[in-house]
């Protein structure tokens, strides 16, 4: 024998509508992800680490929004993000592909050029699990607020 537990509640126009009634978890959790969104957005872009700025400024919020959930996803089109956020292996060898050699600057804006070169290692830098560290707390406490509100 199978056992079942529902709860309904059922507009009766003979008493007041019920808080539960004109809740609207979607709604209220939609528009909480959106300003959440644009705070997380911001301390990323404070965040980010700034050597010319590309990769601060390529940082973007998007929101998805399904009947039982919301996804908040901040994310990068810079090719480089990852090799930033996560680091990189050292020793790598680097040839030229589409060219007949490698060519770069150096900090005095002179010419260098190499058919090979060695990279060292890129230390990472999690500078969004920074953010979420410092953030998540606050935007948690802000999230029960705003829903602790719709019942008083």
């Amino acid at each position: 024998m199978s056992s079942a537990f529902e709860f309904r509640i059922k507009a009766d126009s003979r008493h007041a509508r019920s808080a539960f009634e004109t809740f609207n978890w979607l709604t209220i959790t939609t528009q909480f992800a959106d300003r959440a969104g644009k705070v997380f957005l911001g301390a990323l872009i404070e965040e980010a680490p700034k050597r010319t700025g590309k990769m601060a400024k390529s940082i973007r919020y998007m929101r998805n929004t399904r009947p039982k959930s919301v996804l908040m996803t901040w994310f990068s089109r810079s090719p480089y993000v990852n090799y930033v956020i996560h680091g990189t292996v050292g020793g790598q060898d680097i040839y030229p592909v589409n060219a007949n050699a490698l060519h770069w600057c150096d900090a005095s804006g002179g010419d260098i050029f190499a058919m090979h070169v060695i990279r060292g290692a890129t230390p990472k830098n999690n500078f969004p699990g920074r953010v979420a560290e410092r953030l998540t707390p606050a935007l948690v406490m802000s999230y029960k607020h705003v829903l602790g509100e719709e019942f008083k």
